[in-house]
């Protein structure tokens, strides 16, 4: 089920991409900066779209969202940034999921749910719409490279979020559950309430540790050799930096 999800949200994506996107006509769009949202019209759907505040209040959120980001990475950022926003009752079947939704970075599009009730950031104390999960995803690829590895390229979205489900990564921690560097960097089947909270949490202890400066030159290093670049970069080999974060996460999960 989760494979056909990403197969229908692969697809959809695809179709954004080119010029054949089925749904072209039956969008509302509004403007703000860099920001544009296209939304259902009323009416579109047996789901609630959204109204003319909710989306000022979206684009202004995405405006917020990237600000923090370029302010957190230390990067500038310019270009356009579109969000395709999808009823709740249609998007599971158009873009994979109706708990969320995901991010084309070389398109600076995001695809998401337009959720009728409110979520709230609790590490923000504010209402949630999109978040900054998926905008890191645009602003990191425009700004520093493209990540292949998996734990660069959601490790720096989750660190710069900094929740999973609405909480605190930091709440997900536990000492007989936590994964090595070596483990996160070669994640691609890891469970994902493990790797999410995890990637996010060791992405922060490697901005502290070495400079997000420094961490931003290892973001789109390819997997082959990774360690050896990591040592060349950092001045510290990967395995002390292993030994360091495991010691951290014991002494911080034990007091």
């Amino acid at each position: 089920m989760k494979n056909m999800k990403y197969l229908i949200l692969i697809s959809a994506l695809f179709l954004l991409s080119t010029s054949f996107f089925p749904f072209k006509k039956k969008w509302i769009k509004a403007h703000k900066d860099y920001i544009t949202l296209y939304s259902r019209p009323s009416g579109f759907s047996h789901s609630i779209s959204p109204d003319s505040l909710k989306i000022q209040n979206i684009l202004q959120e995405g405006i917020d969202c990237v600000e923090e980001i370029k302010k957190i990475l230390e990067v500038n950022f310019s270009g356009e940034i579109k969000v395709y926003l999808y009823n709740f009752d249609e998007a599971e079947k158009e873009i994979g999921t109706n708990g969320g939704g995901g991010a084309i970075p070389t398109k600076g599009i995001i695809l998401y749910t337009n959720f009728e009730k409110n979520n709230i950031d609790s590490t923000r104390n504010r209402i949630q719409y999109l978040g900054l999960h998926e905008y890191v995803h645009i602003v990191s690829f425009k700004s520093i490279g493209n990540a292949t590895i998996r734990l660069f390229a959601e490790g720096y979205a989750n660190a710069v979020d900094g929740t999973y489900g609405g909480k605190s990564i930091e709440t997900y921690l536990s000492l007989k559950r936590m994964k090595t560097p070596s483990e996160l960097l070669d994640s691609d089947n890891m469970f994902e309430g493990y790797f999410y909270p995890q990637s996010g949490f060791f992405i922060k202890w490697l901005f502290k540790e070495y400079s997000i400066k420094t961490v931003n030159k290892l973001f789109a290093l390819p997997r082959e050799n990774f360690e050896k670049e990591f040592e060349v970069i950092t001045g510290e080999s990967f395995q002390i930096m292993e030994s360091k974060y495991l010691k951290y996460c014991e002494n911080m999960l034990q007091k």
